[in-house]
């Protein structure tokens, strides 16, 4: 599904840079220090491609960089590697790293400043 039609899923944050929380409740169970009034963030989750961090292009630059490397202009032009090719080993690429490279981290966006009611505070659950 495409991030523009999902329906993200929110995080939260104290200090507006790290976003661990998932809920508001969540927040406020692992922020003692939090008290009514106090600004905290709220964003939305949205999933990292991590096919897309390399593709064959990539891998088609560094094989003739480390050919030229070690032997110099006799490897200037090569590998001349046709587009049929090229689409077969993004394809091998992508689903390699789909498979083995699950993030565990993801894009914040559309971040929003939220002021802590008292509302908040008698949900939160006290030792």
């Amino acid at each position: 599904m495409s991030e523009e039609k999902r329906t993200p899923d929110e995080t939260w944050s104290a200090n507006e840079e790290l976003f661990n929380c998932d809920s508001l409740g969540e927040l406020l169970e692992e922020n003692d220090d939090l008290e009514i009034g106090a600004t905290v963030w709220k964003g939305e989750k949205f999933p990292i491609n991590t096919a897309g961090y390399v593709d064959a292009g990539d891998v088609i630059e560094m094989l003739g960089e480390r050919a030229y490397d070690d032997v110099g202009e006799f490897a200037e032009d090569w590998p001349d590697v046709p587009d049929e090719a090229r689409q077969e080993l993004d394809e091998l690429l992508s689903a390699w790293i789909s498979k083995h490279c699950t993030a565990t981290f993801y894009r914040v966006r559309n971040v929003v400043e939220y002021q802590i009611t008292a509302e908040d505070m008698a949900d939160r659950v006290t030792p």
